[in-house]
């Protein structure tokens, strides 16, 4: 009996089917990107809107600060963090709260793309200087997972680590409890509801160096949550990349 001969699609036919079947969208308003903006990655109405943090964040947790004079936003002025620093590529305001909610609970994954490009063109030589042994993403409650059918720091965590070249360790962290949301909760009331929330699972390496990822950054208090189990785990640092970060409230 004579053999199937495989065929293959080439890359940019496949790449061309992808396209109109998956046409690429803008983040911050879900509408079909123009030839012109898929560089950009946003349409131009809300390019023009994006708030990219770069240079312009708090240098221990990211968050936008509003007084460009200061090195620390009000909070981390006042309180210590577990992990080493934060950098978060988008402040938390304008298309971008919408770009969140749809990244999350919409399955518009394919936003990851752009996000972990533009993390990459902002703070790509801060990345491959900090020589981390894994990229960690902040873990999700199993049932959660379960039911949203993915977990979004994975997602981007994915895209960070391919870039860097570096492998992610997508269980090593493990969320043990379903946690309230945090947003409506003060300072007390967040480290009390994540408590034991976090542990680490054994992968036989030693891991010295972390780079863990989340989606948001409001006051810290998953990162250091998390941060804690890894250092008690063992693991020396924790650096932290987020998509977003709240901006510094005016005082």
């Amino acid at each position: 009996m004579r053999g199937h001969r495989k065929y293959t699609l080439p890359g940019k036919l496949l790449e061309g089917i992808r396209q109109e079947i998956f046409p690429e969208r803008c983040p911050g308003c879900n509408e079909i990107l123009f030839a012109k903006e898929k560089e950009k990655g946003f349409c131009q109405a809300c390019a023009g809107k994006i708030i990219y943090i770069g240079d312009g964040g708090c240098v221990k947790c990211g968050k936008a600060l509003t007084d460009l004079t200061q090195d620390l936003c009000g909070d981390c002025g006042k309180k210590a963090h577990a992990f080493v620093q934060n950098r978060a590529v988008y402040a938390y305001d304008g298309p971008m709260k919408e770009a969140m909610y749809r990244f999350k609970y919409s399955n518009c994954r394919a936003y990851r793309r752009v996000f972990a490009k533009d993390a990459w063109r902002i703070y790509g030589d801060w990345l491959r200087n900090l020589e981390v042994d894994a990229v960690v993403p902040v873990p999700m409650y199993a049932g959660k997972e379960r039911r949203r059918g993915y977990n979004q720091a994975e997602v981007f965590a994915g895209e960070i680590a391919t870039l860097m070249d570096c492998r992610m360790e997508r269980s090593l962290a493990v969320r043990t409890k379903n946690t309230a949301p945090l947003k409506n909760l003060n300072d007390q009331r967040r480290k009390k509801n994540l408590e034991n929330a976090f542990k680490i699972r054994k992968n036989g390496v030693k891991l010295n160096k972390i780079l863990l990822i989340d989606d948001i950054y409001t006051t810290g208090s998953t990162l250091d949550g998390v941060t804690e189990a890894l250092l008690a785990s063992g693991v020396r640092q924790v650096y932290c990349l987020t998509v977003c970060a709240g901006r510094e409230k005016h005082v």
